[in-house]
């Protein structure tokens, strides 16, 4: 009795991860965006305006494994631009402005709320959740140095590694069987509050975040066993 239990067993196990298997795909994207930065520089955004004057592009690549009808995850890699300045969000004689390079590498889940990929063609559209973690390299470089000059200012005009998570959520549209594009906001929270390039020592600041717009163009790769639902 115990044999042929244990046998069940394994025949069931063998046949779960059968059909889970029959509905894992890979995918490849292609990323590009706009973001912002937020930090000491950006107290406000009263005038939505800066918004939009202090975006800047983003684009990278993406890697994915999808496990199940709802469930992925992958890795993607991307190189952005970040800047900000001070005289779009407050009253100064002297504004403090940053650019920088920032070149990313980011482990990356998503929950799709609809059954989505292999074998479900006839689904369309589907929004998901989107989170992770990952790491990034930080180069920023400051306009004016003598407007950063006094003495609780700690300058950090060099390159940075930093520790982030983010989170976001968006909609997948089918374009084709084997093609969708991702419409999603992603929002990252880093582990340091230098991302601009400076220290102000009087202020206990949050961290600095920065976050976006994308779109994902992406190309699915399902294999055999195909079946249209």
């Amino acid at each position: 009795m115990k044999k042929w239990l244990f046998g069940f067993s394994i025949l069931l196990f063998f046949q779960t991860y059968a059909q889970k298997s029959h509905y894992r795909y890979s995918q490849v994207g292609l990323i590009a965006g706009v973001g912002n930065y937020s930090g000491d520089l950006t107290p406000n955004y009263a005038n939505p305006l800066n918004i939009f004057r202090e975006m800047r592009p983003e684009l990278g690549v993406g890697l994915y494994r999808a496990f199940s009808p709802i469930v992925l995850m992958g890795l993607e890699t991307t190189y952005k631009n970040l800047y900000a300045n001070e005289g779009n969000h407050r009253n100064v004689a002297k504004p403090r402005i940053f650019t920088s390079h920032l070149v990313q590498a980011n482990l990356v889940g998503e929950i799709i709320s609809r059954k989505f990929g292999k074998h479900f063609y006839k689904t369309r559209w589907a929004p998901y959740a989107k989170f992770g973690a990952g790491l990034g390299v930080v180069s920023p470089t400051i306009a004016d140095p003598s407007s950063f000059e006094a003495p609780f200012i700690e300058l950090y005009d060099k390159s940075y590694f930093f520790l982030k998570y983010f989170a976001g959520g968006g909609i997948k549209l089918r374009t084709k069987y084997k093609y969708s594009i991702s419409l999603e906001a992603v929002l990252h929270l880093t582990n340091i509050d230098y991302i601009d390039g400076f220290l102000d020592t009087r202020l206990k600041s949050f961290n600095d975040v920065y976050g976006g717009f994308r779109v994902i163009v992406s190309k699915y790769y399902f294999g055999k066993h195909l079946n249209i639902k």
